[in-house]
């Protein structure tokens, strides 16, 4: 078996094991990141090289534990491809610790990672050009702020459309995905949400 494989199962056992002591759910957690670890400083330090930003290791380190934590809470469907899921959402957990930083006149820099970040066609150009796209990612991330926690995860889900390198071909959402929601609240959800997405992004 595996490296990835070993994770996966790792996972699964830590998301089934919900009703299981706190300790020995955070040992695992920890296990897991320690698999993982690698892998995620590696594709921070990657999206970060593209963006020609640079931290400190200590940082990178810091911000590898809160993006793994990001990404491990949105990784519910084993079919979803483990790597691309962690990769993708890294760069979007960036993208939204970043974006408050950002200064017009750094968005060239930023444009086109920041495109590919979302499905696509869904973040284009206005016609105020290249510098109004940190205003709409801003009130993107604002909107997500004002949100209650537990939809977080939905919103993330909609904005990335489940991207096709996640999970190429699936259009269903798996009961793990819809965590508490009924179908019809979930997929109402998404619905108002792709609405909204669209509104801000779009320009």
């Amino acid at each position: 078996m595996g490296k990835k494989e070993v994770i996966q199962r790792l996972i699964h056992k830590y998301k089934t094991g919900k009703y299981k002591r706190e300790g020995w759910r955070g040992r695992l957690r920890n296990k897991i990141f320690l698999l993982m670890q690698e892998n995620m400083k590696n594709w921070i330090k990657g999206h970060l090289s593209k963006w020609k930003k640079y931290e400190e290791e200590t940082m990178i380190l810091s911000m590898s534990w809160d993006a793994f934590l990001f990404c491990l809470e949105r990784y519910d469907n084993p079919a979803y491809d483990l790597y691309s899921h962690f990769n993708i959402y890294t760069r979007y957990f960036l993208l939204l610790s970043y974006i408050s930083e950002k200064s017009k006149k750094e968005t060239e820099r930023y444009l086109e990672e920041t495109k590919i970040a979302f499905y696509d066609g869904l973040l284009t150009v206005g016609s105020e050009g290249t510098y109004d796209i940190v205003d709409r990612l801003s009130e993107l991330k604002s909107f997500r702020d004002k949100l209650p926690i537990k939809y977080h995860k939905i919103f993330d889900n909609t904005v990335l459309g489940i991207h096709p390198r996640i999970a190429p071909g699936k259009t269903l959402i798996s009961r793990q995905d819809r965590a508490e929601l009924s179908y019809y609240k979930y997929y109402g959800l998404r619905e108002a949400f792709k609405i909204i997405i669209n509104g801000l992004l779009r320009g």
